[in-house]
C-alpha cells in the first residue's frame, strides 16, 4: 500500500502523545505494547481494502489517545456531550446545504469552520482534563 510508512508513523506519533500522560514507570512498556499492534492491524489479511486497514489502525491509535486522556472511570459530562452532538448536527447540516448547492463556496467554508470548532472544543476539553490531572498530581507530591 502506498503511504504505509507515513500512516504507521502517524499512528506511532498518536500513541506516543497518548503515553506522555502516563506515569513514568508505565510509559515505555505501554508504548511498546501499543505500537506493536499498529503493524499487525495495518497488515491484517482479514480486512481486504488497504484504506480500511489504515483507517482501522488510525482508529486504534486514536482510541489509545482517547483512553489515556481521561482518568479511569471518568466520563464526559452530559453538557460536553450535548455540545459536541449539537456541533456535529451543525456540521451535518452545513454539509447537506453544500451538497444541495455545490457552486456556492460559502457553504463549504461554513462546513469547514464548523469542523474546526468541533476539534477546538474537544481540544480545549482535553486540555482542561489534562491540566486538572497535572494539578492533582502536583498536590500529591
Amino acid at each position: 500500500m502506498r503511504g504505509e510508512g507515513g500512516i504507521l508513523r502517524l499512528g506511532e506519533y498518536l500513541v506516543g502523545r497518548a503515553c506522555r500522560g502516563l506515569p513514568a514507570e508505565q510509559r515505555d512498556e505501554r508504548y511498546r505494547e501499543w505500537t506493536a499492534e499498529l503493524p499487525a492491524i495495518l497488515h491484517d489479511p482479514g480486512i481486504r481494502l488497504p484504506w480500511h486497514r489504515a483507517a482501522r489502525m488510525l482508529s486504534y491509535a486514536a482510541g489509545v489517545t482517547r483512553g489515556t486522556a481521561l482518568p479511569s472511570r471518568q466520563r464526559m459530562p452530559r453538557r460536553v456531550v450535548a455540545v459536541i452532538i449539537l456541533e456535529l448536527g451543525i456540521f451535518a447540516s452545513n454539509i447537506w446545504v453544500a451538497a444541495r448547492s455545490p457552486a456556492d463556496w460559502v457553504n463549504y467554508m461554513l462546513a469547514a469552520w464548523s469542523l474546526i470548532l468541533i476539534a477546538a472544543f474537544i481540544g480545549v476539553y482535553r486540555y482542561r482534563i489534562h491540566r486538572r490531572g497535572s494539578r492533582a498530581h502536583a498536590h500529591r507530591n
